[in-house]
């Protein structure tokens, strides 16, 4: 009996000592720390803290000081969280050590786009967070480039690549550029381009470069320009342009539908009757 008992004793101690210890425990961490060993509590006292997120390793740039392209994606490594919870990133952007602010949030893939930047020079962090609110630390800073020659006042609102390969961009005030690889042409008003304002470009099966613009829209092969306007200058504040399989070129205007200039297989247009147009679909 009195073996027992003493048994029963210790035991009766060695509970009073655990308890002792997790208040102890508990009166040692911040608040936002104690109410993570509490919900943690019911499986014990060991691996009751919930662990952050690793931070991302950022994939592209792969460099600091890579150039990449307007609208081009940033991209970093998924972060597991330890405690099996969902993750989730948050993107800081900063411009000329002007300091950081946020770009992006709540973002479940591992990547976003640059869309609506044309400054030259970025630095940007990312952070992975689970869904209780711990958070990773800062992925390594990295700072990146957009290749181009775009004044600061300029925004590119329009890429197409062309089947040569060369990249063509549209500005909003300072035309279209293009670039081959190594050097930068500008082709404005002034070389006959129908507006500055460059809202959208296509390439056809011909390799024609379109360009639905302010003012109209422009075809460049490669050497001349042309402008259409569309049946009753339908074709004013042109902001989307498709080829179908036809290579017939369809273009969205402001707020009056569509128009379709029929232009199968590359074949002279003849003007007027070679346009449809459609207010009624869209």
């Amino acid at each position: 009996m009195g073996d027992n008992h003493g048994c029963r004793l210790g035991e009766l101690c060695n509970a009073v000592a655990k308890l002792c210890l997790a208040t102890a425990i508990l009166q040692g961490f911040p608040d936002r720390q104690r109410r993570r060993v509490q919900r943690g509590e019911q499986y014990g006292l060991r691996n009751v803290v919930n662990s952050p997120p690793p931070a991302p390793v950022i994939k592209f740039p792969v460099h600091d000081g890579d150039s990449i392209w307007a609208a081009s994606p940033l991209r970093w490594t998924k972060s597991a969280d330890p405690n099996g919870q969902a993750v989730k990133y948050r993107v800081l952007i900063n411009h000329n050590n002007s300091g950081y602010v946020q770009f992006a949030t709540d973002v479940k893939d591992t990547s976003v786009l640059l869309e609506g930047y044309d400054m030259l020079g970025f630095k940007f962090k990312v952070i992975a967070y689970d869904s209780v609110g711990d958070s990773s630390e800062w992925s390594g800073e990295r700072t990146f480039f957009i290749k181009g020659i775009f004044p600061s006042n300029l925004g590119v609102i329009s890429i197409a690549i062309d089947g040569e390969g060369n990249k063509w961009f549209g500005t909003n005030g300072g035309g279209a550029l293009k670039f081959d690889g190594s050097t930068w042409t500008a082709y404005t008003t002034t070389n006959g381009l129908a507006g500055n304002d460059v809202y959208a470009i296509a390439i056809d099966g011909q390799d024609n470069k379109w360009f639905g613009t302010n003012n109209a829209i422009s075809k460049f092969d490669g050497t001349a320009w042309t402008t259409y306007n569309g049946p009753n200058n339908l074709a004013t504040m042109v902001y989307s342009i498709a080829i179908d399989r036809q290579n017939m070129e369809w273009f969205g205007t402001a707020g009056t539908g569509h128009s379709n200039l029929m232009a199968p297989n590359g074949a002279p247009m003849k003007w007027p009757m070679a346009w449809q147009t459609s207010v009624s679909t869209l």
